[in-house]
């Protein structure tokens, strides 16, 4: 299982949390136009 807090340039705090084990993963809070940080995380 792994989390991890990201920053955005507009000062937000976004959350990603998942497990490897399993391949799935889940972001919360994600500001507009940060989608591809996530995935490329994710992979």
């Amino acid at each position: 299982m792994f989390f991890r807090q990201l920053l955005a340039e507009d000062a937000t705090l976004s959350h990603f949390f998942g497990c490897a084990g399993v391949g799935k993963a889940v972001a919360v809070d994600v500001v507009a136009g940060d989608e591809n940080g996530y995935i490329a995380e994710a992979k």
